[in-house]
């Protein structure tokens, strides 16, 4: 019930809150971009994922992620991100429930001027992550976005971090603490500028602790509707990505959806 009513709650804010234009809504699902909210301004986005863990076992894996960032300067903004597992596949109840949430602060440090790009640095902290050991972490990230030319534009990040968790050992109670990382790489076509964009996603992420490297290769769209309708839709992006995993520890495919807006 309680998710359920935040969830309407969410909606409505998506579908009847007034709307201002903004490079935000045009972020892929999973690449950060340089580009921060205006002063005042708060960027939102929904997303639902469906995934085949493939050779990690028989469940599919269905989550929404809910990510709102608040501009509160002219180039800095604080992040809040939590995700839900919906299911875990064949009506279980294993690990279902909220996931992980984490917050953070992200600042523009350059504009994108002649051969250098926009260049961001953020730090996100998650005081609750995982279901099974009580892990945290702290992740640092440079992002970059630049334009090659007036229909290419590259994003890209790198992330490093570490993980701490508590863990049974059987005779006790355990601390580790572990590498993170994380490298992103967006080529992105305009194909109608500001309209409709096509990319590539290639995600990496490695976990040194649990000895995974996940890699996947997404191709993406992000539709917007600039037109007015009943709903008051104007201006906010829908995506659509088809995630495939490039190795063993990777789901072997997946869709993730998601729809996005700068109030």
């Amino acid at each position: 019930m309680r998710r359920h009513a935040c969830l309407t709650v969410l909606l409505f804010l998506f579908l009847f809150n007034g709307t201002v234009h903004g490079a935000h809504i045009l972020e892929p699902l999973g690449t950060e971009t340089a580009a921060t909210p205006p002063r005042g301004r708060m960027f939102g986005q929904l997303v639902y994922s469906l995934l085949d863990p493939g050779n990690q076992g028989s469940r599919t894996r269905s989550a929404l992620s809910i990510e709102f960032e608040a501009g509160i300067g002219e180039r800095t903004q604080l992040n809040l991100e939590t995700e839900d597992i919906i299911s875990a596949g064949d009506g279980g109840e294993e690990g279902k429930g909220i996931e992980e949430i984490s917050f953070g602060l992200k600042h523009r440090v350059l504009d994108e001027t002649g051969d250098l790009p926009d260049l961001a640095f953020g730090v996100d902290f998650a005081p609750s992550s995982g279901f099974e050991i009580s892990d945290r972490s702290i992740l640092a990230t440079l992002i970059f976005s630049k334009n090659i030319n007036p229909q290419i534009l590259l994003h890209a990040n790198l992330g490093y971090g570490i993980k701490t968790g508590i863990s049974d050992t059987g005779t006790g109670a355990a601390v580790h603490r572990d590498g993170i990382g994380v490298i992103n790489i967006t080529p992105i076509y305009k194909a109608i500028p500001d309209k409709l964009m096509l990319m590539t996603e290639l995600n990496i992420d490695i976990d040194r602790g649990e000895k995974i490297s996940e890699v996947t290769f997404s191709p993406e769209v992000i539709f917007v509707v600039q037109t007015a309708t009943f709903l008051k839709m104007q201006n906010m992006a829908f995506k659509f990505a088809f995630p495939v995993g490039l190795t063993g520890d990777s789901p072997d495919f997946g869709v993730r959806l998601g729809v996005s807006k700068l109030f």
